[in-house]
């Protein structure tokens, strides 16, 4: 269900201290959870990425489905320089950790490791929706696989004209960001489609996805530190 997300992340490259994104999880509407993520700059100038998401869907006190994510990165120089993640999917454990060095990327899942060289990969990407030029990539690492996939970017209409925009209305000063010169674009995969929406000013506020017909998961920004 969730992995749909994690094919599944301000465009600014590099925060001047630390942004803490506050994501409040909808399955249908309805409130399941959070993902909050910190960037913040180290002392080598490299930007770092934390993060940690909590689901639950519950039917009459009933736990049907449980989720938590926890996930690192470290950038440098525009590119994805390690990143470890660790994610229980109702009870089951999935791990990824990538390390980089001059010849390439060491990529080790808890099913098997994987060399990237250079030549296949000079360059990689998470899906880093906060990052600058993310919709100018055409392949992205699933961070809770380690799966590399193609993707594509469509710009769409304003966010308060897009019919796929539902939820609830985000506080007032949130709201004032959202106006019609808020954008969204609609990024595609082999098998899935995440529409992925920012403020006039360019900061990540929220995402959309269909998991399955009827259910629909989305991220609404609550507010940023």
């Amino acid at each position: 269900m969730i992995r749909a997300l994690f094919v599944l992340f301000s465009l600014n490259a590099f925060p001047s201290l630390a942004d803490t994104f506050d994501f409040e999880v909808l399955l249908n509407g309805k409130p399941i959870g959070h993902h909050k993520i910190t960037l913040s700059v180290d002392e080598r100038g490299h930007q770092v990425v934390q993060g940690e998401a909590d689901y639950r869907v519950k039917l009459l006190g009933i736990t049907f489905f449980a989720y938590q994510h926890q996930h690192r990165e470290i950038w440098d120089d525009n590119c994805l320089q390690s990143l470890s993640t660790s994610t229980q999917s109702n009870g089951e454990l999935a791990q990824v950790t990538l390390t980089s060095s001059p010849e390439g990327y060491a990529l080790t899942t808890l099913k098997e490791p994987k060399a990237l060289t250079l030549d296949e990969q000079p360059c990689l990407w998470s899906y880093a929706y906060w990052r600058k030029d993310f919709t100018s990539q055409r392949q992205l690492m699933n961070g809770q696989t380690g799966q590399m996939s193609p993707v594509s970017f469509e710009r769409r209409p304003p966010i308060e004209a897009n019919p796929l925009n539902s939820g609830p209305v985000p506080e007032p000063s949130l709201g004032e960001a959202l106006e019609s010169a808020g954008f969204r674009y609609r990024l595609v995969t082999d098998d899935q489609t995440i529409n992925v929406d920012y403020s006039s000013a360019g900061q990540w506020v929220g995402l959309q996805v269909d998991l399955a017909p009827n259910r629909v998961l989305t991220y609404r920004l609550r507010k940023m530190l």
